[in-house]
């Protein structure tokens, strides 16, 4: 796994949720745990029809494969640059859906669990970290200008609503 902890929620045919947790640091997986376990508590506290998930489909990609095949190196097949493309999509999906619930959850879990709070720091700060190796020059030089831009601009919003918890400015290398 690429990402440090993921739910899959119970469904009417599912008896138990499922909590997936990357191996971590023993203090990372307490905050981890409490995490995902918030994603439980969001999701059912919603209403039936406001739950959902975001997909690409056959519209989606077809503007994003506008958007990005200007930027894409021509030396690609075009199976190969429509498989890159739907790549870059779904993790940007995957950020743009998971980044502002992520950071009301961390709010959440501040606000209400201070018992957490310790976990929580140590483990926001890791993340951070980790979000910051996405902004580097390096990174820029090798990366399609517009994936680096719309990544790094969720990741942005993200650092500054952690900054609240942590009272740690990351946005100074944006």
């Amino acid at each position: 796994m690429q990402i440090d902890g993921l739910t899959k929620i119970a469904r009417e045919k599912m008896p138990k949720h499922i909590v997936f947790i990357n191996e971590c640091q023993e203090e990372r997986l307490i905050h981890i745990i409490a995490h995902e376990c918030m994603h439980i508590i969001r999701m059912f506290n919603a209403d039936p029809k406001d739950r959902f998930v975001l997909l690409s489909n056959s519209i989606s990609l077809e503007k994003a494969f506008k958007a990005f095949e200007n930027e894409l190196a021509c030396t690609l097949s075009d199976i190969e640059t429509e498989m890159l493309i739907q790549y870059f999509v779904n993790c940007l999906l995957m950020q743009l859906a998971n980044l502002p619930v992520d950071a009301k959850i961390e709010k959440t879990l501040y606000e209400n669990y201070p018992g957490l709070y310790q976990y929580q720091i140590k483990s926001l700060k890791v993340d951070a970290k980790k979000t910051l190796m996405g902004v580097t020059k390096d990174v820029e030089k090798t990366a399609i200008p517009l994936v680096f831009y719309i990544c790094n601009s969720m990741s942005y919003a993200y650092l500054r609503a952690i900054e609240q918890i942590t009272n740690k400015n990351y946005c100074e290398k944006y």
